[in-house]
């Protein structure tokens, strides 16, 4: 039967979308056998031929493949392939086709955009972040609207995160460790200098490059100091619950960069002893624990920490704000004597993070080529194989983004961690439940939260 490759769904879905253009679909049909010219499998045949010419990227030849064309550009970006989700919607490795470089791209998920808070707090992480230009800060490039579709667009860090070099190593190197808090300190004093509060230090949040370069990214919860009273008057509790600083956590006025500081300092016990300093099940223990309680000696958890680390990681944890370290700065001199250096990052980062789950990127893009590499004409009289959808990339997308498994979308199934090519990186990772940020409690719920943390911790009080 002879067929014509111009009406085919994924000639014509191609052609649209501006992936490719005639002659290189032509240059794709020249690949394949003519035998092989069948209207069952043309389709993935001409598929496969542009990813392996680099053409396009396997995420993007499934969206084709299912007419999904209109999901792959956004304004002048071109999106390659999800590399996170979260709360606040999608984030995706894109191509900028003006600077032909790569970016990371946060799009705000259909519904987090009719939430003012929400919006607000995109706008807020656009505004603050635009204004900063540090080595140890991810950068942003730009932001707006497309047919519908809010986004960011962020410097891509081709590495992994410090929460998944946890997952992939376990408890780091107290020297490792201690080069990424120098590292995240020096951010912090940026943001200090130019009156910023970062409000969210956590492992997830620090993405360390194949350099060895440590980079704090997600300002969605920054806040000007000026601000800070303001917003902690509207009533919300703000953070993620593991890594929070008693003053955070009660929603106190007078929240200062010490709160940044306890937040490092919590992430740091994390990274030595391979544990949270309060692995408590329930959010109110954990915020009790902050309150009241003292973490587990490192040198229980982690013999190789030295007594010394162990005491600078105490001082940025202790109760008081005014008995913590000043300034990050503060914080960078004391931790200097205990780094190894960037380039012992660099080498975990190249040996790899997170081993790889079923809804990770990497098993996505694999189970896509899978499918693609899979015989379209099966010898058995069977019903042709059809693009399945990975529980990451459900069968949904709306015309201009995809509502996709979130690296922590609202209302959308659980996605993938930040990953980015030949390496595992991205934006921000979903946490474990116990972990999972909950970036913005409503002014009820926080309220709640924190009478019944403080009835309970006075109840424990009474029982000393």
């Amino acid at each position: 039967m002879v067929v014509n490759p111009e009406l085919s769904k994924f000639w014509q879905a191609a052609i649209r979308s501006g992936m490719l253009d005639a002659d290189g679909l032509a240059y794709c049909l020249e690949g394949i056998a003519p035998e092989r010219l069948t209207p069952r499998g043309l389709d993935r045949r001409l598929a496969r031929q542009a990813v392996a010419i680099g053409r396009i990227t396997p995420w993007q030849a499934q969206q084709l493949l299912l007419g999904r064309w209109k999901v792959l550009r956004i304004g002048k970006y071109e999106l390659l392939r999800p590399i996170g989700s979260g709360g606040m919607g999608d984030v995706y490795l894109a191509r900028d086709t003006t600077l032909d470089r790569k970016v990371a791209m946060k799009v705000l998920s259909g519904e987090q955009g009719r939430n003012p808070r929400a919006m607000a707090r995109f706008d807020r992480e656009a505004r603050i972040a635009g204004q900063l230009q540090d080595e140890h800060l991810i950068r942003v490039f730009d932001f707006g609207d497309a047919a519908g579709a809010r986004f960011l667009v962020m410097e891509y860090v081709d590495g992994e995160s410090v929460s998944r070099l946890i997952e992939g190593h376990g408890a780091l190197p107290p020297g490792a460790a201690a080069e990424v808090g120098l590292q995240v300190a020096l951010g912090l004093e940026y943001l200090n200098l130019k009156g910023t509060l970062h409000r969210d230090v956590t492992p997830s949040n620090m993405l360390v490059d194949r350099g060895g370069t440590v980079k704090l990214a997600d300002l969605g919860l920054a806040i000007d100091l000026d601000d800070a009273e303001r917003l902690t008057r509207e009533g919300s509790t703000i953070g993620t619950f593991d890594y929070l600083s008693p003053e955070q956590a009660s929603n106190s006025r007078g929240i200062g960069i010490q709160s940044d500081l306890y937040s490092l300092g919590c992430s740091l016990y994390h990274m030595i002893a391979g544990q949270v300093p309060f692995p408590a099940p329930t959010l109110p223990e954990k915020l009790v624990a902050h309150r009241l309680t003292e973490p587990a000696p490192l040198s229980d958890l982690a013999p190789s920490c030295s007594p010394a680390l162990d005491a600078v990681i105490r001082r940025m944890m202790h109760k008081a704000p005014e008995a913590r370290y000043a300034r990050p700065a503060d914080v960078a001199s004391a931790l200097e004597p205990f780094a190894s250096g960037s380039a012992t990052l660099g080498r975990m980062v190249s040996m790899g993070g997170a081993r790889t789950s079923a809804s990770s990127p990497e098993t996505v893009e694999a189970f896509i080529v899978q499918w693609l590499e899979s015989d379209p004409e099966p010898e058995l009289d069977e019903k042709p194989s059809a693009p399945v959808a990975h529980p990451a990339t459900p069968e949904v997308f709306p015309v201009i983004y995809v509502e996709a498994g979130t690296a922590t979308a609202g209302g959308s199934p659980g996605g993938p961690p930040p990953i980015g090519p030949g390496g595992r990186i991205g934006a921000r990772r979903a946490e474990a439940k116990a972990q999972r940020p909950l970036a913005m409690i409503p002014g009820s719920l926080s309220r709640f939260v924190r009478r019944f943390a403080a009835g309970l911790g006075r109840r424990i009080g009474g029982r000393r």
